[in-house]
């Protein structure tokens, strides 16, 4: 019984920080992202202006 409730609670844990570490890396995708958009356009402006 005490066991069992010990690994439900790690497994609460452990799905939390789950869930912590991919939307975290959901959030740097989306940065990475609009970084390499930046990066684009500053690029095709820098083109533009030769």
């Amino acid at each position: 019984q005490r066991t069992q409730q010990q690994q439900q609670a790690a497994d609460r844990l452990f799905n939390a920080k789950q869930n912590e570490l991919d939307q975290r890396s959901v959030e740097l995708q989306r940065a990475e992202e609009e970084c390499r958009k930046a990066i684009n356009e500053s690029i095709k402006n820098y083109n533009d202006a030769l």
